[in-house]
């Protein structure tokens, strides 16, 4: 179990990276914007840690994208 949670942890990095990318953003940017910690964001981001779902939901608003496209979910 710990595997599958490290490899959704990483891709929904990878997946918030692009999306970051993807609106010309900084990381910097982004928790200007979130109110989050530029260091907690980064983490995420390499898929070092887990956010919450509320850390997620806001997130996913500041950068207009739903949820389930940032954790690559092929039925949203």
């Amino acid at each position: 179990m710990l595997l599958e949670k490290d490899i959704f942890t990483q891709s929904l990095g990878k997946s918030i990276r692009l999306h970051i990318l993807n609106k010309n953003y900084s990381l910097e940017y982004l928790a200007l914007k979130t109110g989050l910690d530029y260091s907690h964001l980064s983490k995420i981001e390499r898929g070092i840690t887990n956010p919450s779902a509320f850390n997620l939901f806001i997130i996913s608003s500041i950068l207009e994208v739903p949820v389930c496209k940032l954790m690559n979910d092929t039925n949203c």
